[in-house]
């Protein structure tokens, strides 16, 4: 979606979320530490998707946060 096109349906109205405002949504790792993040829309078919905004902060999610096994 960073690229402006909707891997789900392919369309291209895809819009940062909260660009007009200058929120970006965080999300909490400890209790005093967060990872901001920046989120894509698509207009067509509404698929969400969030990524870090500093490449830096993956590191705290490492740390902090349960890793999913990969499927078998």
């Amino acid at each position: 979606m960073k690229n402006g096109t909707c891997p789900r349906c392919g369309g291209d109205e895809v819009y940062d979320f909260a660009y007009d405002r200058g929120y970006r949504n965080h999300r909490p790792v400890s209790l005093l530490k967060h990872v901001p993040l920046v989120e894509y829309v698509c207009a067509a078919c509404g698929l969400v998707e969030s990524y870090v905004k500093d490449p830096a902060k993956i590191e705290l999610v490492r740390a902090r946060c349960r890793r999913v096994p990969p499927a078998r």
